[in-house]
């Protein structure tokens, strides 16, 4: 029986760092270090990269009469032809914490036509309810995006400066009336009267930048002629929850509380992220109200949605290291690949690397620390799992999307 690989997907930053390779050897620009021998590299053949990717991935590794206890290994593109080396001691965490950091030259994901095509292609199920005209939120949708549309653009028109400390000031946000007929700075459109609300918008463009995304993308992904899709709320706090159709931006309706919260913690944020290239934390790319006549406001943040990647989750945990309420309430034939699973429907042992899993724990507790001094105590971890491919899965007797990997 063939072992059976996953990918390991902790966000959109995942797996982009050395580390061990297969057996005790390295990869470091491009070179196997370590005692690594020609005839083992075609064993490790079956790796969750492809030519089109070089970026380095972790693949986790299940074989024969090991079912349940998984292996975890950073492996690194394609090898393509055989060495040897002798053993060489890993790159310090620097360099690791560098290699993490996705290059400016990083492709972009694919457009929503060829994302739509992969999806018919594989028969993947994407998660959400399109917004069409009829939509309760369409009305909302078509607000969102000309706000976006407005603030991203007229930001992008201005040269891009040093951040001053009055630029995290709470009190710095832009109010904007968008009426039908159009005025001198806003364009004519076909939504209700409405009032937009920019919150430190010099502070989010720096964001966006440090997190590698281009104005354009942006504003085409979430403005452009492809409507949103509305997801169900995972959690209990009522939100709603948009996405973008290329998947890459996920857009939250928060509470007033929660706004304050975040503005108010933005310089720490800003100065962490910056430290800190291969943090943990959800990525922000603004924050924004809009105040339609007669309707009470709705605040809402873009963020990044980790769930993207080139390749299909199959499973995604939610996990706060609770075991309180801490599994679904939905019978195992009805678990798909967009069910969001809990601590205890958690039944994998991930072994990594000593020195991955040192680097990882560090992460985790530096981000924790930073969370535990901004007072933030309801967060979560979120795992999403690829298997290398369903033949393998049936192989190891796991159902196909419609149960837990028996153990």
């Amino acid at each position: 029986m063939p072992p059976r690989a996953a990918s390991l997907l902790q966000g959109d930053r995942c797996g982009h760092g050395p580390g061990p390779g297969p057996g005790p050897g390295w990869r470091v620009g491009g070179e196997l270090h370590g005692e690594a021998s020609c005839s083992y590299l075609p064993l490790r053949k079956r790796l969750s990269v492809d030519g089109k990717c070089p970026a380095p991935r972790i693949c986790i590794w299940e074989c024969d009469g090991e079912a349940g206890d998984i292996t975890c290994d950073i492996v690194a593109a394609p090898l393509r032809r055989s060495c040897s080396a002798r053993a060489m001691p890993p790159p310090p965490a620097p360099l690791f914490r560098r290699m993490m950091t996705p290059p400016p030259s990083r492709p972009r994901p694919p457009p929503t036509q060829q994302v739509a095509e992969e999806v018919a292609a594989t028969g993947a199920r994407r998660p959400g309810e399109t917004i069409c005209k009829g939509h309760r939120s369409y009305g909302l949708m078509l607000n969102l995006q000309l706000g976006i549309s407005y603030s991203v653009g007229k930001s992008s028109a201005l040269p891009f400066r040093k951040l001053s400390p009055s630029d995290f000031d709470p009190r710095e946000k832009v109010w904007t009336r968008f009426p039908p007929e159009g005025s001198k700075l806003t364009p004519p459109h076909h939504s209700v009267d409405f009032r937009w609300k920019d919150y430190c918008p010099a502070v989010f463009r720096h964001l966006r930048k440090l997190f590698g995304v281009d104005p354009a993308d942006y504003m085409l992904a979430i403005c452009g002629s492809d409507t949103l899709r509305e997801l169900a709320s995972p959690g209990k706090s009522g939100s709603c929850f948009f996405v973008t159709q290329d998947d890459r931006f996920m857009i939250k309706t928060v509470k007033k509380a929660e706004v304050k919260v975040l503005i108010r913690m933005l310089r720490s944020y800003y100065e962490h992220v910056c430290r800190y290239k291969s943090t943990l934390l959800t990525r922000f790319y603004g924050t924004h109200c809009i105040k339609q006549a007669g309707c009470p406001k709705v605040r809402f943040i873009i963020m990044g949605n980790f769930c993207c990647s080139e390749y299909k989750i199959h499973r995604r945990f939610d996990l706060k290291g609770s075991s309180h309420g801490r599994t679904i309430d939905k019978a195992e034939q009805k678990i798909d690949e967009t069910t969001t699973l809990k601590d205890l429907d958690l039944d994998y042992a991930f072994h990594l690397q000593k020195f991955w899993y040192e680097e990882l724990m560090k992460q985790i507790q530096m981000d924790c620390t930073f969370l535990e001094t901004q007072g933030i105590m309801d967060y979560s971890l979120l795992l999403g799992v690829h298997f290398r491919n369903d033949f393998s899965m049936s192989k190891m007797g796991v159902p196909q999307f419609n149960g837990l990997p028996s153990k």
